[in-house]
């Protein structure tokens, strides 16, 4: 990885003089882009010390994204607290944190801006945590978030729009909220890792599908991602609602048909150690009631013009339904 050099071409670039600036624009588009470890450094953009090395390009650039949405890698490990330092989003087709970037570091946004990606985000295996403090865009019809790394945590909005986001990989997610806005939408989730949202986004028009793994909402309180989204799909995996003890008693779900494909598991938690709760999740056409020391007192079928849980007939031979102690997140 030639992080380094610096050095220019000037048959593959062109310099072009703006706003009293140098920038370096690129002949070719598409180009792997690592950041630099000797840059001195942090922010995504600047103008001096040029932080990123264009591979084709062979010389260092001011931006990730010249030229287009361009492949971006870490691959080391200084400057560990970096700044998206503009108001103007950083366009990327990959994110990638490789193994070498193996010491925990945290992303802030002090222009305000984002990353948007059009294929995806990827932490290696042996890569460290990562803490997002941005939000992200998804622009392409089909992004993959892939961590086998340390826990991808992301305290901004994911904004899906109408597209497809995928969390994959044996590592963990912990992310604060996505809105999804627009039929065609969907986030799924599958590899064995944890996906844990802690709070409430918006979910209109979109499916949610739980094929491995285990995704977590953590917070509900009021009311819940679940309300909004128009289908919810346990295709293997675990969906585990946690109710806080903020809960209104009587809470009702009224959430989208839940249809279950595979044997899976849909579990509410609750931490409440005071008087016994009541909530609903409607279209099930269940009601669950749970006490301290998160016993399972009641099933009770709702009345028949409730739509109700499809169990997959014989593809299904084991759904858990419960209350427990509140489980460690990962």
């Amino acid at each position: 990885m030639r992080q380094n050099k610096l050095k220019y071409s000037s048959i593959l670039s062109a310099a072009v003089l703006c706003a009293g600036a140098l920038y370096t624009v690129p002949a070719l588009a598409q180009q792997n882009v690592f950041n630099r470890d000797s840059s001195g450094t942090n922010l995504w953009e600047n103008n001096t010390n040029l932080p990123w090395y264009y591979q084709t390009s062979n010389n260092d650039q001011n931006r990730p994204d010249n030229g287009g949405r361009n492949n971006v890698f870490f691959g080391h490990n200084n400057q560990l607290t970096q700044d998206i330092n503009t108001a103007n989003w950083f366009q990327l087709r990959t994110l990638t944190m490789q193994a070498s970037a193996s010491s925990a570091r945290t992303f802030n946004s002090s222009g305000g801006a984002g990353i948007s990606l059009s294929v995806g985000y990827t932490g290696d295996s042996g890569t460290g945590a990562h803490t997002f403090n941005n939000p992200f865009g998804i622009d392409g019809s089909a992004v993959t978030f892939t961590n086998d790394g340390g826990l991808f945590t992301g305290t901004g909005t994911i904004f899906l729009n109408t597209n497809g986001l995928t969390y994959t990989g044996g590592g963990n997610f912990s992310v604060a909220t996505m809105t999804v806005s627009g039929a065609g939408a969907s986030v799924t989730k599958s590899g064995a890792g944890s996906l844990i949202v802690n709070n409430r986004g918006t979910f209109t028009g979109g499916v949610i599908n739980v094929n491995q793994g285990r995704w977590i909402a953590a917070a509900q309180v009021a009311t819940t991602d679940l309300d909004t989204a128009s289908a919810i799909n346990l295709g293997g995996g675990t969906l585990e609602v946690r109710i806080t003890s903020a809960l209104a008693n009587n809470k009702t779900y009224s959430a989208a048909p839940i249809t279950v494909s595979t044997p899976s598991t849909l579990t509410f938690n609750s931490t409440d150690t005071g008087t016994t709760r009541a909530f609903t999740l409607s279209t099930a056409a269940l009601t669950l009631n749970a006490r301290r020391g998160g016993l399972l007192l009641a099933l009770v079928l709702l009345p028949l013009y409730i739509p109700t849980l499809i169990f997959g007939i014989s593809a299904v031979s084991a759904v858990t339904m419960q209350t427990g102690a509140f489980e460690s997140s990962f």
